[in-house]
């Protein structure tokens, strides 16, 4: 099976919903001129409410998997360095950058 045809996690198409949903809310109201206060409030919030402090077993993992970040090959090293430790401080796991060819 390829990647491609690989069907999500349920937490995943979960998750996946709700920044659609969050995303397609605040473009309504707000509109494409949407101050980064506002998205910095949402990041926060989905941050804060899908924090996952230990695992099962009860092993401290401190990670968000909730939001994700892909990365273009157009960016720079110091955008994508910035970047980078950001979504490293928010406990953010799902990091992808795209390499130049």
């Amino acid at each position: 099976m390829t990647a491609a045809a690989r069907p999500l996690r349920a937490d995943a198409l979960r998750n996946r919903q709700r920044v659609l949903e969050v995303a397609q809310e605040v473009l309504a109201t707000e509109g494409i001129g949407v101050p980064i206060d506002e998205i910095a409030r949402h990041i926060k919030t989905t941050r804060d409410n899908t924090f996952i402090e230990q695992d099962a077993q009860g092993r401290t993992v401190n990670r968000c998997e909730s939001i994700a970040w892909n990365g273009g090959c157009t960016d720079t090293n110091e955008f994508n360095y910035l970047v980078i430790k950001t979504m490293r401080s928010l406990g953010v796991c799902y990091l992808e950058n795209q390499a130049r060819v």
